[in-house]
């Protein structure tokens, strides 16, 4: 990442990318929930397939959106945040991302 990159995105927070991938993630999410509760109530048998097809396309964006965030941090916190908090801010949003990838 060059300079004024890394400075733009300092000032802007996460990329375009970043925020396109998390909310598409999450609006599949948010679709399988209800079907998931249909199905398990139901015999909904073609939904069931819509479900794993859409199950296995959500792997699919975790892992972009894992190799994304490898290769693009995330924004630097504000500077007041304690150093405890900060670290603690890391380590929950790497274990967020790694859970929600199994």
């Amino acid at each position: 990442m060059t300079m004024a990159k890394a400075i733009e995105h300092q000032r802007n927070g996460y990329t375009r990318t970043a925020r396109l991938l998390h909310w598409v993630t999450a609006g599949f999410v948010l679709y399988q929930i209800p079907v998931g509760v249909l199905i398990a109530n139901f015999e909904l048998g073609p939904l069931y397939d819509l479900h794993k097809s859409l199950g296995t396309l959500i792997l699919l964006l975790m892992i972009i959106r894992l190799a994304w965030r490898w290769a693009h941090p995330a924004p630097a916190l504000p500077d007041h945040i304690p150093v405890a908090q900060r670290r603690a801010a890391v380590a929950m949003h790497w274990g967020r991302d790694m859970s929600s990838s199994y």
